[in-house]
């Protein structure tokens, strides 16, 4: 599955990102969306993300972001 990525911002992070890192974009990018899922799945388990919880909610029930 190919991605898209239409944000400037969200395109200039990720080049920053591999710049620093030295990394393949998709290596980079699985790399970072791995730690914010394991971040996020922590901090719902500690019960202290509720406003993320909501949002993922949304994705799951509309397929679209909030």
């Amino acid at each position: 599955m190919a991605l898209e990525i239409d944000d400037a911002e969200t395109e200039a992070l990720i080049w920053e990102l591999v710049a620093l890192t030295g990394e393949p974009v998709d290596v980079a990018m699985r790399i970072a969306v791995e730690e914010r899922l394991a971040r996020l799945l922590a901090e719902e388990r500690a019960g202290t993300a509720p406003i993320e919880s909501a949002n993922r909610q949304a994705i799951s029930a509309t397929g679209a972001r909030p």
